[in-house]
């Protein structure tokens, strides 16, 4: 999960986090995720190594310039088959950037 420290990130990855599903997160304040440890998840310090073996990526910005500069940093292009759950708020144009981007990517 990349931006596991807000209000919404925070809360899923904690509840997450128990249910023996492994969850690997990060945030751009490491210390508002370092909490998630106490509930089984690994918090890292780069988008790269959260994203390290994922078979899913979600994401949880606070805009779609965060959102696609921390999937870019986690995901080489063509080299990584994961599926990507965009959760952040970011309005029709930020998710058509996301869109633009993944197809990019692919």
């Amino acid at each position: 999960m990349l931006g596991a420290g807000s209000m919404m990130g925070l809360p899923m990855a904690r509840n997450i986090g128990p249910s023996g599903t492994p969850v690997r997160a990060r945030n751009r304040a490491t210390e508002k995720a370092k909490a998630l440890e106490d509930h089984g998840v690994e918090v890292f310090d780069t988008p790269r190594e959260a994203a390290a073996g994922a078979n899913v990526i979600l994401t949880m910005l606070a805009d779609a310039d965060a959102v696609i500069g921390a999937v870019e940093k986690a995901v080489q292009k063509s080299s990584d088959d994961v599926v990507w759950f965009q959760m952040s708020t970011i309005g029709e144009a930020g998710t058509e950037r996301c869109v633009e981007f993944a197809q990019a990517v692919r």
